[in-house]
């Protein structure tokens, strides 16, 4: 290399390395004011628009039902938080119930316990407590060891496995976790746009006041940004409440709404890079009599994006499929998980009813459950049974 071309190629990876530092430009800053005067919201602008926002704010009533069989004190009183961190609507959920706690007692210590959807670890903790479950999935029996233990207990949920005769569990099917929570806490005020869009996103309500894909894009800026991130820093401030804080002010503060979802474009564009490469890798295969696409993949975020692109890729070679199924052992649970994921067009085959059935003869405490469009289910791995019985015996 010449000295001309060896003393530019040092001076350019001077600028790359020094003049250009990441650390002192605020991306964000920038990104932010840049959109802050764009009109992303909810588009209230002609009468049915109106009309069908009227009809989703009016459509609480069983939660608000359900909210007057507890006394102000009962709320108050409640100190643990237990919440799904998997997804954005159990952390928005838990976001809208601390502030509420908070805001009344500021000094009030609440515990927050992160968990898993079905999953059930925090019993040494909850006894003789007051607590709050948001959005985790769980069983019969998992709900009657909680009754024994604890002082006082209030579930809110929106999935089919929370089902028991009790007036202090609510199960809904027409909002996800957050709509229901926030109607449960502020049952006076509307619904605010961050709460809504992932309301709308996470139960696929396709409201037709909200821009197209707007609320995939905010769901999946905030999921990346917040709820699926594992950094020392979040964790730190999940487990102080901090987090929470500054969660608040993301549901209360209309005026980032824009840039989380111009940031959620990008982020969906890596993703939608990312799943075509991934779903690539599926093979047809026939699970309990079914046609399906499968794959040995588990990863939080891109799972299902990769399922449903399984899906289309089968489809566009002309093989129909009926569903895509997921897998992965998780050491962690020191099961398989399998995760079963439709186009969400189709209503004959409920996901969550096949993952019911077959986690409870997987063997495995935290069984199985879901949404009509995607169930998730453990299966144990042992000396008579593995994953691969499940594409060649028919339970």
């Amino acid at each position: 290399m010449s000295k001309v071309l060896k003393k530019r190629k040092i001076n350019n990876d001077n600028i790359i390395n020094n003049d250009i530092n990441f650390n002192k430009i605020n991306f964000n800053k920038i990104l932010f004011n840049s959109v802050k005067d764009k009109n992303l919201k909810v588009k209230k602008n002609t009468k049915e628009n109106k009309v069908s926002y009227n009809l989703y704010e009016n459509s609480f009533d069983d939660i608000n039902s359900f909210r007057k069989l507890f006394t102000k004190k009962e709320l108050d009183d409640i100190d643990i938080i237990i919440y799904h961190d998997e997804n954005n609507d159990g952390m928005f959920s838990a976001g809208i119930a601390y502030h509420y706690l908070k805001q009344n007692n500021p000094n009030k210590i609440i515990e927050l316990i992160p968990e898993k959807p079905g999953k059930f670890t925090f019993k040494d903790k909850i006894i003789e407590k007051n607590i709050l479950i948001l959005d985790l999935s769980l069983n019969k029996d998992y709900l009657n060891e909680i009754i024994k233990v604890t002082k006082n207990y209030i579930v809110i949920d929106d999935h089919s496995e929370t089902l028991l005769n009790n007036t202090k569990i609510f199960n809904g099917n027409n909002h996800g976790a957050c709509g229901y929570t926030w109607k449960f806490f502020y049952p006076k005020l509307n619904v605010p746009n961050a709460v809504l869009y992932i309301d709308n996103s996470d139960g696929k309500l396709f409201l037709p006041f909200i821009p197209s894909s707007y609320s995939t894009l905010y769901a999946q800026s905030t999921g990346i940004e917040f709820t699926h991130s594992k950094s020392k820093e979040i964790m730190m401030k999940k487990k102080s409440g901090e987090f929470f804080i500054e969660l608040w002010d993301l549901i209360s503060n209309d005026i980032k709404f824009n840039y989380y979802i111009i940031l959620g474009y990008y982020y969906h564009k890596s993703t939608e890079s990312l799943k075509e490469q991934i779903a690539i890798n599926a093979k047809q295969a026939v699970f309990q009599g079914y046609n399906v696409g499968v794959l040995n993949f588990n990863a939080p975020l891109l799972t299902k994006p990769v399922a449903r692109q399984i899906i289309t890729n089968f489809r566009n070679q002309g093989k129909n499929i009926d569903f895509a199924v997921c897998w992965g052992y998780e050491y962690t649970a020191n099961a398989y998980r399998i995760q079963l994921i439709d186009d969400h067009k189709q209503t004959r085959i409920k996901m969550n009813e096949i993952a019911k059935r077959l986690g409870q003869i997987g063997g495995t405490k935290k069984k199985g459950g879901g949404h009509p469009h995607v169930g998730n289910f453990y299966w144990a791995k042992t000396n008579k049974q593995d994953i691969w019985d499940l594409f060649s015996k028919k339970y």
